[in-house]
C-alpha cells in the first residue's frame, strides 16, 4: 500500500470518526440536557450540579481533541466520563431505575464508534455499574436487587448483539478498505500511465515551448538589435550633423581666438603705453613735490622777513612817537619863551622871534611825525595783512605738499597694478595663442571623425539589413514551432477525453 492509498483510507477513517463524535457527542449531550431540566423541575441541586459538569467536561473535551486533532481519543474519553458519572450519581444517588435504562444507553453509546476497546470497555463498565445499582438501592426500589439476574442476561444479550453488530461493521469495512485498495491501485496505474505519457508529452511540450521561447527572445533580441543599429545610424547622422556643427563653432572659435590674440596684443601695447605714461606722471609728481617743497621754504622765510620788517615798523613807530612827544615838549617851551620873551618888552623881542621859529618848528615836527605815524600805521596794516596772506601761503603749500605725497603714492599704486595687468595680459595673451592652436588641432580631428561617422553609419545601415533578413528566417521557425506544439498539445488533450 503505497501512501496515496494510506492516505485515502486514513482521510475515509477520520471523517467516519468525526462524524461518530459528533453524532454521538449531541445525541449524549442531548440526554443530559433532558436529565437536567427534569433535575431543575424537581428542584434536585445535587444532580443538576452533577449533570451541569459532565455536560460542561464533555463538550469542553470534544473542542480540545479537536482543536488537538486527536480525533480517536474522543471516543474514550466519551466512554470514561460518562460511565465515571454514572458510577458517581449511584453513589451519591443510590440505584434506580433511571440508572439502569442510562446504562443501557451508555452500552449502545460504546457501540456506535464500532471500536472494540471502546465497546469492552463501556459493556465491562455497565455489567458493574448494573450491579451496584441493584446493590446500593434505597427503599422501595428492592426489585432492582430482586432481577438482577434477568438485567444482567438482558445487558449480556443486548451486548453479545451489539458485539455481532461491530464484527460485522469491522468486516464490511475490511471488504470496503480491500475494495478501496484495489480501486486505488488501479487508479494508480492508469494515473501513472497517463502521467507517464503526459511527461513525455509535456517533456516534448516543454522542449518545444522552450526552443519557441528561445526563438522568440531571439527574435525580439534580433529586433531590438536592429532598433538599436537603427538608432544608433540615426544617432551617427545626427552626430555627423554635430560634428559639423562643432567643426564650424570650431572654425568660429579659431577666428575668435585669432581676432581675440590680436586685440589681446593691441591691449598690451596699450597698456604699456599707460604704464609709461603713469612713469612720466609719476616723474612729474616728484618734480612737482619737490618744486613745491622749495615754495614753502621759500614762502616760510618771506614769512620770516615780513615778521621782522613788522618788528622794525614797531621801532619806527616807537621812534615816531617819541619825536611827537620831543617836539610837544619843543612846543611848550617856545611857548613859555614867548611868554617870558613879552614878559621883557623890547628886549626880549629877539627872543620872541627865535621861540617864535622854534615853535612853528615844532608844529612842523609834530605834523610830520603825525604824517610818518599815520604811515607807518598803514604800513603795518599792509604788512599783518601781508603776514596773513603768507601764513595762508605756508599753510595752502604744506596742505599742496601732502597731497602731492598723496598723488605720487597713487600713481605708484597705479603703476603697480598696471604692472600686474600687464603681467595677466601676457599669460592671457599666451592662454589665447593656446587656445588657437587647440582650436586648430579640435578642427582637424573634427574633420577626421566626421570622415568616420559617415563610413559607421555606411556600415550600421548594411548591419540592419542583415538583422532584417535573419528576424524573417527566425519567424518562420517560430511558425513552425508553434504549430508542432499546437499537435502535441492537442494528443494530450484526446488523451484526457479518453480517460
Amino acid at each position: 500500500m503505497n501512501n496515496t492509498e494510506q492516505m485515502s483510507v486514513m482521510e475515509l477513517r477520520v471523517k467516519d470518526v468525526k462524524s461518530k463524535n459528533v453524532l454521538s457527542m449531541v445525541a449524549f449531550l442531548i440526554s443530559i440536557l433532558s436529565a437536567a431540566v427534569l433535575s431543575i423541575i424537581e428542584g434536585n441541586v445535587m444532580k443538576i450540579a452533577l449533570y451541569g459538569s459532565e455536560f460542561v467536561l464533555l463538550l469542553g473535551g470534544f473542542f480540545v481533541i479537536r482543536f488537538i486533532k486527536k480525533h480517536f481519543f474522543y471516543s474514550y474519553y466519551l466512554v470514561i466520563i460518562a460511565y465515571a458519572y454514572t458510577f458517581i450519581g449511584i453513589f451519591l444517588l443510590q440505584g434506580s431505575l433511571a440508572f439502569t435504562v442510562i446504562i443501557f444507553f451508555l452500552l449502545v453509546l460504546s457501540t456506535i464508534f464500532l471500536v472494540r476497546t471502546v465497546f469492552w470497555i463501556g459493556f465491562i463498565a455497565g455489567a458493574i455499574a448494573l450491579y451496584l445499582n441493584s446493590v446500593i438501592v434505597p427503599e422501595g426500589v428492592e426489585y432492582l436487587g430482586e432481577n438482577i439476574s434477568t438485567v444482567l442476561a438482558t445487558y449480556i444479550l443486548a451486548g453479545l448483539l451489539c458485539g455481532i453488530l461491530i464484527h460485522l461493521n469491522r468486516k464490511q469495512y475490511s471488504h470496503i478498505e480491500g475494495f478501496l485498495h484495489r480501486t486505488e491501485e488501479l487508479v494508480t496505474k492508469e494515473e501513472e500511465a497517463r502521467a507517464s505519457l503526459e511527461r513525455n508529452v509535456a517533456d516534448i511540450i516543454q522542449r518545444i515551448t522552450d526552443m519557441n521561447r528561445n526563438v522568440q527572445d531571439n527574435i525580439l533580441s534580433q529586433r531590438e538589435i536592429s532598433i538599436a543599429i537603427n538608432e544608433v545610424a540615426v544617432g551617427s547622422s545626427e552626430q555627423n550633423e554635430k560634428i559639423t556643427d562643432i567643426a564650424q563653432s570650431s572654425q568660429g572659435t579659431l577666428q575668435q581666438a585669432s581676432y581675440m590674440l590680436v586685440e589681446t596684443k593691441d591691449l598690451l601695447e596699450k597698456f604699456g603705453q599707460s604704464s609709461e605714461t603713469a612713469a612720466k606722471g609719476n616723474n612729474l609728481l616728484l618734480e612737482l613735490s619737490s618744486n613745491t617743497g622749495e615754495l614753502r621754504d621759500y614762502t616760510e622765510e618771506l614769512s620770516e622777513t615780513f615778521n621782522a620788517l613788522s618788528n622794525k615798523i614797531a621801532e619806527i613807530n616807537t621812534f615816531s612817537q617819541s619825536i611827537i612827544d620831543v617836539s610837544q615838549q619843543t612846543n611848550l617851551l617856545a611857548l613859555n619863551a614867548s611868554i617870558e620873551a613879552a614878559r621883557a618888552g623890547e628886549s626880549g623881542k629877539g627872543f620872541s622871534v627865535v621861540a617864535e621859529e622854534i615853535r612853528k618848528l615844532a608844529e612842523d615836527t609834530n605834523e610830520a611825525a603825525e604824517k610818518i605815524t599815520s604811515n607807518l600805521v598803514e604800513i603795518n596794516q599792509t604788512n599783518n595783512t601781508a603776514l596773513e596772506k603768507m601764513s595762508t601761503n605756508v599753510d595752502m603749500s604744506h596742505e599742496n605738499l601732502e597731497k602731492t605725497e598723496q598723488v605720487k603714492d597713487a600713481f605708484q599704486e597705479l603703476a603697480d597694478y598696471l604692472s600686474e595687468m600687464n603681467n595677466k595680459l601676457t599669460g592671457f595673451e599666451q592662454l589665447a595663442t593656446s587656445v588657437k592652436e587647440n582650436s586648430s588641432v579640435v578642427d582637424a580631428a573634427t574633420n577626421d571623425l566626421a570622415a568616420i561617422i559617415e563610413e559607421t553609419s555606411a556600415s550600421l545601415e548594411e548591419m540592419g539589413a542583415t538583422v532584417e533578413n535573419l528576424n524573417d528566417q527566425n519567424e518562420q521557425i517560430s511558425e513552425e514551432m508553434k504549430h508542432t506544439e499546437t499537435v502535441a498539445k492537442s494528443l494530450i488533450n484526446e488523451n484526457d477525453k479518453q480517460e
